[in-house]
Parts: C-alpha cells; structure tokens; sequence
C-alpha cells in the first residue's frame, strides 16, 4: 500500500499486487508516481549508460506501471517528462536482485523545492 498526497491537500492510499515473476536471472521492478508534476517515463540502464528505450512510459499521477524485469545488479534509474529525453529525476543507482520485486515511489518536491524524489522499497 502507498499513501501519498493527492490533489487538494487530501491523503489518497493504492494498494499494489504484487504477483509478478520476472524473468530467470533478472529482477522485477514497479513505478507509482505520487508526484503530481504530470506523467513520466522510465529508464533502467547500466550506471551511466544511454537511455535508449523506455522501460515504463507515461506513468500518470496516482497510477502505477506494471512490472517489467530488469538485470539484477546495480542499475541507474532515471524518470523523464513523458515522451522526451529530459530527466526530471534521476533516482541513482539502485541494486537489484534476481528473483525479487521492488517498487520506485516518485515522490513530490519537499517544501520550498522544486526536485522530485523517490524512494525504493525492496522485495516486496
């Protein structure tokens, strides 16, 4: 479950499933984007490699992706404004492992900012 803020100042929850078996070797990974800053793509890549193709697109505010596998090991995850190259997060580099899901909140701005965050919660 996510609690994040939604429009208006008031508290909104999702509840994730987490059936998902990613592919033998590799890890799955989940973007919910509570940011409310519009829709955003995702890229998985090596840390420091070119973002080539999207693994998520267009994940809007509230909504979640569904899962994809990704390679378990370090990887850099960077969301961009949906449908351009232009990073509005880069999230770091990230370890993942095989067999395991994880989920990347997108989270709004603190206060007095204007850089988005994220968080990542592991094997769930």
């Amino acid at each position: 479950m996510v609690a994040y803020p939604g429009t208006g100042g008031t508290t909104q929850f999702a509840t994730l499933s987490n059936t998902y078996t990613p592919t033998s070797g590799n890890a799955g990974l989940r973007v919910f984007n509570a940011a409310n800053a519009g829709s955003f793509d995702t890229y998985v890549t090596t840390p420091g490699g070119a973002m080539t193709t999207a693994n998520a697109t267009a994940t809007a505010f509230g909504g979640n992706s569904a899962f994809f596998s990704v390679p378990a090991s370090s990887q850099q995850v960077r969301f961009t404004n949906a449908g351009t190259q232009t990073v509005g997060l880069d999230a770091g580099n990230n370890t993942f492992v095989a067999g395991q899901n994880s989920t990347i909140v997108l989270a709004p701005a603190a206060t007095g900012t204007t850089t988005l965050r994220s968080f990542y919660s592991g094997g769930c």
